[in-house]
């Protein structure tokens, strides 16, 4: 039996605990195989065939989906009073997922989710956040505690690095103070200034940094 066609659950069936997996797989079955009128006219030997159990596992389901208000059941009987036909129909409402149906959401979530939007997690995580001149400056005056050298130098390496992209060799960089403390190594008059450039000291506060590098006084 060949099978082409996909099924979506509305969040009410989806969620509904007092379902069994199969009575939602036969709900979706259902809704797929009505026709223009409404009604599924599938009898239950090939509905029990679809869903892979017993006929009388299937009117188990059939009643459980009834009571439930899923489906209702239309029945034609003889001028004898026996069944003629048994149509099934579904309860739209609860069913059949509207065009206009907001599909789940998470908080904070963008949309639309398409390939190569900026939200893309790959392009999120290869995309290098470059830093401003002003951290640079700060990072440099933290290194060396002069003024004058750390603006200019900011300006500089923020320049040389981002007309290359901001790449080291091939590679996008990732740690930029590391490429920051060996472009002061690099200047001869920060070597004069600092020969203990790269031992350890003490780590000047923000509070520090500020009032030393505006030239405000306690």
């Amino acid at each position: 039996m060949q099978k082409s066609w996909y099924a979506v659950l509305t969040s009410e069936v989806l969620y509904d605990k007092n379902l069994k997996d199969k009575e939602k797989i036969l709900i979706a079955i259902i809704n797929n195989l009505r026709n223009e009128t409404g009604y599924c006219y599938a009898n239950n030997k090939y509905l029990s065939d679809l869903l892979n159990c017993s006929t009388s596992t299937l009117k188990r389901h059939l009643t459980t989906l009834e009571e439930n208000g899923y489906i209702s059941r239309v029945i034609e009987l003889t001028s004898t009073g026996a069944v003629k036909h048994r149509f099934l129909t579904v309860n739209e409402n609860k069913v059949d997922p509207s065009p206009k149906m907001n599909l789940p959401r998470f908080k904070n979530e963008p949309t639309p989710r398409f390939k190569n939007e900026p939200h893309n997690n790959k392009l999120i995580n290869n995309k290098y956040n470059k830093p401003t001149i002003e951290e640079i400056e700060t990072y440099f005056f933290e290194k060396t505690g002069n003024m004058e050298l750390s603006k200019n130098e900011s300006v500089k390496f923020y320049n040389y690095n981002d007309s290359k992209n901001w790449m080291v060799g091939t590679t996008k960089m990732t740690r930029w103070k590391s490429a920051a403390s060996n472009w002061l190594l690099k200047k001869t008059e920060f070597k004069k200034e600092k020969k203990g450039f790269g031992q350890k000291k003490e780590k000047l506060s923000a509070a520090k940094i500020i009032q030393l590098k505006y030239g405000i006084s306690n």
